[in-house]
């Protein structure tokens, strides 16, 4: 019981300085889900402020598009979910 409550505490630590780290970051993120690929790529789960600046469209616009709409030729950092975390 003691050992859950550590990992839990450990686990909600990280979790602040990574969504900090991201909400942050002068660097546009976008978040995509590996296992959504579509045509076009994979579907757009979040972005940062920094991305919302940087492509000039809402959230909201952001999360209707996939990742080939974000050129490489921008600086970006893409983060897929559903990597093997082992």
């Amino acid at each position: 019981m003691e050992e859950q409550k550590t990992q839990r505490l450990n686990f909600q630590k990280l979790y602040r300085k990574y969504k900090a780290i991201f909400e942050f970051s002068g660097d546009p993120i976008v978040i995509s889900e590996i296992k959504s690929v579509g045509p076009h790529g994979r579907t757009i789960i979040e972005v940062n402020e920094a991305a919302i600046k940087h492509f000039g469209y809402s959230r909201s616009e952001l999360l209707l598009h996939d990742t080939a709409f974000c050129t490489l030729t921008k600086r970006l950092i893409l983060f897929y979910l559903g990597w093997d975390r082992n």
